[in-house]
């Protein structure tokens, strides 16, 4: 972690930061009001500059890795193939399983709607549904529906309970919670929900200069979805999962508008496999689609990003089933066992938390410029960011099941000037989804 550090006097804080080639941040430090110098000096104390240089030169002297062994995932079990009397059994377990207070369902939302033309958090955006819902308002209203129909179905008499985690970011945490105020939380009981935030890190130019996003603060951005793992520890999010008794997690973005929020049939394969982690995954829509897809990398589990994957890799098909070879897209719908989490994060796991690589998001961050005293947008700068999936290689049974893209895939990503993944198909395949629903159970 790069913050959490004691307080130093003023004069240790610039000589350390200038001994690490980074004196310019107090460069209009005389100019700044008193309780300007405290903020920053608060913040500059917290940082561990020496770690954000180290991190910057192992990213900038990287180079290209030498090829990977990449292998098709062994193990994906197709839906569609899936008997009834096994979906049933699934869905039981499954049943149970939340019944008993288990399964925890885990959101990553820490994401803006800048591609939507707002800063408001992706989940209270409106897709234009005559509900007005916003996503978090539709994956609420699904969880406070799957407990009540668990407590009917195994004819409880007590509440049944799926702790809602919530991984906001600072610049979507204070919303969120209003949204949520505003909205009584969808009917559910507000000390099940948990908010917490994904760690920040510190933004560089691209010679490694740390960016001022004003003249009295650091540039910080939220450090990517794999932030989570540390968050958990830190903010005592595992503390009140084991304080609780869950012992799986359901994870998912919360841009999914389809996502099915813990799905007991889901929860029941992963229960039966005793897997680590289990992940659902789409067919790729055509062999060169954009998107991370899963795989073994040097035989261990991996999302292997589409610039990873040679060109006769991609179309790659089986020649028994015609079916490609790399087939198996990512969405970002895992299941983790508490044990796998706990392992993960504990000190005496090896530190693999530290193993976890930070990967370069390049994008022209607005910086504050001391010599025409103004804020500009004109150089292009590096956030730092970790993948939630990048805790797969730990995992020493892993498990995937393929679903249907229409029925459990449709991302929120950009405006309706984009061909896809914009507001309009998201309503498309919504009501696409819940018309088929009443056409088999018989509805016309």
């Amino acid at each position: 972690r790069w913050f959490l550090r004691r307080m130093e006097s003023v004069d240790s804080v610039r000589q350390r930061w200038t001994d690490a080639g980074q004196e310019h941040v107090f460069a209009s430090f005389s100019s700044l009001t008193d309780s300007e110098k405290a903020e920053l000096l608060r913040q500059l104390n917290s940082i561990d500059v020496d770690l954000v240089n180290k991190i910057y030169k192992e990213l900038s002297s990287r180079g290209k890795a030498a090829p990977a062994n990449v292998e098709p995932f062994p193990s994906v079990v197709h839906r569609a193939d899936v008997s009834t009397q096994d979906k049933e059994r699934w869905n039981s377990i499954g049943f149970k399983e939340i019944a008993a207070g288990h399964v925890a369902v885990l959101i990553l939302a820490g994401g803006q709607g800048t591609r939507l033309g707002t800063d408001a958090p992706k989940g209270t955006y409106d897709v234009g549904l005559p509900s007005h819902s916003s996503l978090y308002r539709i994956q609420g209203e699904r969880l406070a529906k799957l407990q009540t129909l668990v407590a009917q179905k195994l004819n409880l008499t007590h509440d049944v309970v799926i702790p809602w985690y919530v991984m906001t970011s600072f610049a979507t945490d204070k919303p969120t919670r209003e949204h949520f105020e505003q909205h009584n939380f969808f009917g559910l009981k507000r000390e099940n929900v948990f908010f917490f935030n994904q760690d920040l890190f510190p933004c560089v130019f691209e010679d490694g200069k740390v960016i001022m996003e004003s003249k009295g603060s650091i540039s910080i951005a939220p450090n990517g979805n794999g932030g989570l793992w540390s968050a958990l520890v830190t903010q005592g999010v595992l503390a009140d999962m084991e304080r609780r008794g869950i012992t799986l997690v359901c994870s998912y973005p919360v841009d999914n508008i389809l996502t099915k929020v813990a799905d007991p049939e889901f929860v029941g394969f992963c229960i039966e496999k005793k897997s680590d982690v289990a992940c659902k995954v789409v067919a790729k829509a055509y062999p060169q689609e954009r998107v991370g897809v899963l795989a073994l990398k040097d035989g261990r589990p991996a999302v292997i990003e589409y610039s990873e994957i040679a060109e006769e890799q991609a179309t790659a098909r089986d020649p028994q089933t015609g079916m490609l070879l790399y087939n198996s897209s990512h969405i970002v719908l895992n299941n983790f066992s508490i044990d796998f989490i706990r392992k993960l994060v504990s000190s005496e796991s090896g530190g693999r938390l530290h193993k976890l690589p930070f990967h370069i998001a390049k994008k022209q961050i607005p910086h504050w410029d001391a010599q025409s005293n103004e804020t500009k947008k004109d150089k292009w700068g590096w956030k730092f960011e970790l993948f939630v999936f990048d805790v797969f290689e730990f995992a020493d049974n892993m498990q995937a099941l393929e679903v249907l893209r229409q029925n459990e895939f449709s991302p929120l990503k950009n405006s309706d000037a984009a061909d896809s993944d914009n507001p309009t198909t998201c309503r498309k395949h919504l009501g696409a989804l819940h018309k088929s629903w009443i056409e088999s159970a018989g509805g016309k």
